[in-house]
């Protein structure tokens, strides 16, 4: 992609984070330039101070899409004209290109659809934010010619606003018409997870791809999402008075995680890999293939469960908080920046005690 600026804040030891802009000439040209005089309150109490960030933050964002502006046309670019939206998806999605990237690709089919290849980033206004929202919903078609279950529509739609998120922080556009447009509210699923003998039976049973069969069981036994496992590698492996730490940054949420391990999930990492080096679980891949060979798995073991591969991650919170009854020791393990996030594994654990004392009916 061209020349661009990003909006940046750094935490200050005062209780303050200040503002800079990333500057990107291009690959491998870059330098930082800080914003003057403009600051947020880092854990903000006070009304006033609300107000404050909420004015700063605007300001601050004034500046950058200006400068931004200056800088793509001293490169002799044609901004809010001809940039081609779905190419600047593209170049964004290579740019993001991760463990989600198939994610990007089955999103682009359906802008592909919903989105003539001639428009320009400057016509996506709220009527075609809104309209591509109810396509998802309402018209698109997966493979077998079914609708899209409402987390894919979620996961389309949050692509659709990343891009947009990123055109209008660029300066490529002069608003973001995503203000007035609510996001696709997500649904209380069922969180499928594995007992304590289901997850025996599972190590039991031999699986026809061996190293998915160890990160989904490293999974269990961490709560570590495919995304972080995926990415995960040797030098991120640590010792320190006899433990063992994963030192790793979440895709998810972009927070530095220092994670202990157990023995069990230590031994699952010294049987995927024995070279020690590059990927931990090297050759594993998201792919519906794979998720074939997964179910395939789980019923060879027995298990009559609809269980994808974040089922494993179900199964860590749902046992760990049968084991040690302390919510937000699981809330940090989990990463989750929020403890309602994980209230909802309260609630699997709650039932489970019901369902157990209704036992007792049949004698």
């Amino acid at each position: 992609m061209g020349p661009s600026i990003k909006l940046r804040k750094r935490i200050l030891k005062n209780g303050k984070s200040n503002f800079y802009l990333d500057i990107y000439y291009r690959k491998g040209v870059r330098k930082r330039e800080t914003l003057e005089g403009l600051f947020l309150f880092t854990k903000p109490k006070t009304a006033f101070e609300k107000n404050h960030n909420k004015i700063n933050q605007i300001k601050a964002q004034e500046i950058a899409n200006n400068k931004n502006i200056d800088l793509i046309n001293g490169f002799g670019y044609k901004v809010f004209k001809k940039i081609s939206f779905l190419q600047f998806y593209i170049d964004l999605m290579q740019e993001r290109n991760g463990s989600n990237f198939d994610n990007w690709t089955s999103c682009l089919k359906h802008l592909e659809k919903f989105i003539p290849q001639s428009t320009t980033l400057d016509q996506i206004d709220d009527q075609v934010v809104k309209g591509f929202k109810n396509y998802l919903l309402k018209n698109a078609k997966t493979k077998s010619h079914k609708n899209l279950s409402t987390n894919s529509c979620i996961s389309y739609f949050n692509k659709f606003r990343a891009t947009i998120n990123e055109a209008f922080q660029r300066g490529l556009i002069k608003e973001n018409p995503l203000r007035g447009v609510k996001s696709i509210k997500k649904e209380d699923t069922e969180r499928i997870f594995l007992t304590t003998t289901e997850l025996k039976q599972l190590n039991r049973t031999e699986c026809t791809n061996a190293i998915l069969k160890k990160a989904f069981l490293f999974s269990c036994y961490t709560g570590l999402r495919f995304s972080d496992i995926y990415q995960a590698k040797w030098e991120n492996i640590q010792k320190k008075n006899g433990r063992t730490y994963l030192i790793f940054r979440q895709q998810k949420t972009k927070s530095q995680e220092y994670y202990p391990l157990n023995e069990t999930a230590v031994t699952i990492l010294k049987s995927a890999n024995s070279e020690n080096s590059g990927k931990i679980f090297r050759g594993l891949k998201y792919s519906g293939h794979n998720n074939h060979l997964l179910k395939h798995w789980v019923l060879l073991a027995g298990i009559q469960k609809h269980v994808t591969f974040h089922s494993a991650r179900h199964t860590f919170a749902t046992l760990m908080l049968e084991k040690t009854k302390n919510i937000f020791m699981v809330s940090k393990l989990l990463g989750h920046s929020e403890i309602k996030t994980t209230m909802v594994y309260a609630k699997i654990v709650d039932d489970q005690k019901e369902q157990a004392v209704d036992l007792l009916d049949d004698l």
